[in-house]
């Protein structure tokens, strides 16, 4: 019975050790955008708090499952998401965990979406 319980405790052990995690904050951003807003509007832009995604990537064993995540994938998701063009108070994020043969890799993209063409919607 005694050997069962070493057993198990050393099989928890094992799992612990071999499974690791890591979140870093990359950057705060002002201002961000993949295209090209009005810059003359955006003070008066429509904005749309606390917008959030990510583009990411999982690994069995060396072999990826998907592409490779990129920041502007991650920001251009939010932008499409919040209905914009730019983004406010942006703060970008690498994320990245192992278990045993299992891994992923992520960027995640926070902030204010807003729509420099707010005028344009409105005329359509």
């Amino acid at each position: 019975m005694l050997h069962r319980q070493i057993v198990g405790v050393f099989m928890c052990g094992v799992l612990l050790l071999s499974g690791a995690g890591c979140v870093s904050r990359l950057g705060d951003f002002s201002l961000i955008s993949s295209g090209s807003p009005q810059y003359d509007k955006m003070g008066v832009a429509p904005l749309q708090a606390g917008v959030e995604d990510r583009s990411w990537r999982l690994w069995f064993g060396p072999f990826p499952l998907s592409g490779t995540p990129s920041i502007k994938e991650a920001l251009d998701k939010c932008l499409d998401k919040g209905g914009g063009d730019f983004m406010e108070r942006a703060r970008i994020y690498s994320t990245d965990w192992s278990i045993l043969l299992i891994s992923y890799g992520a960027y995640n993209v926070r902030g204010d979406v807003g729509n420099s063409k707010f005028d344009q919607m409105r005329a359509k």
